[in-house]
């Protein structure tokens, strides 16, 4: 009598080694995609980060040079460039301050209408920019100008001292810094 068919017995064997195949694929698998998820989110923190510099950069450039555009202590800066941009209720020019600070979730940038000599803001709305950077300093450097020994100090540029979390997984901080040159600048 031929057996056309398969005895249970083989058929538990076969069943076997192919769930201990399915089980080290799955695993190769995960840990596969597990891999791809980090590296995407590393870039995409990456890009966050460029794009939050950026803009701060830009805040940057557009602030006054004169140390009565600065409140070092908040770190709030003028932006004449759009001083002539901006209209108040009355329709006349304002200024327009800008604050760069860490808040409860990370980098943080406030926009308004700021009082230089009482230290403190009218009005200002505030909005998250970059959750991964944890810490960041502002050093300007004063200009020194030999000709004209002048009252108040400019300032050429400053310093973005500033700590972000370099991957997702690895709560590491990680240290950088760089400088923003003020250009197109007239030293009157």
């Amino acid at each position: 009598m031929k057996n056309k068919g398969f005895s249970l017995i083989e058929c538990t064997i076969y069943l076997a080694l192919f769930s201990f195949i399915a089980i080290l694929f799955l695993g190769v698998a995960s840990r596969a995609q597990l891999k791809f998820m980090s590296v995407s989110a590393e870039q995409e923190n990456l890009h966050r980060q460029t794009l939050a510099f950026d803009l701060l950069r830009r805040d940057l450039m557009s602030a006054g040079q004169y140390s009565a555009d600065w409140d070092l202590q908040s770190f709030v800066l003028k932006q004449s460039v759009f001083k002539k941009l901006t209209l108040s209720a009355k329709n006349l020019p304002q200024d327009v301050a800008v604050s760069w600070f860490i808040g409860n979730q990370g980098l943080m940038r406030a926009q308004g209408e700021y009082d230089f000599i009482k230290h403190e803001w009218i009005r200002k709305t505030s909005c998250l920019v970059c959750k991964s950077i944890k810490e960041i300093n502002f050093v300007p450097e004063k200009c020194s100008d030999i000709q004209n020994k002048r009252a108040r100090p400019e300032y050429c540029g400053v310093w973005v001292v500033y700590k972000s979390v370099n991957s997702v997984q690895a709560q590491k901080l990680l240290s950088q810094k760089f400088f923003v040159k003020f250009r197109n600048r007239v030293v009157a």
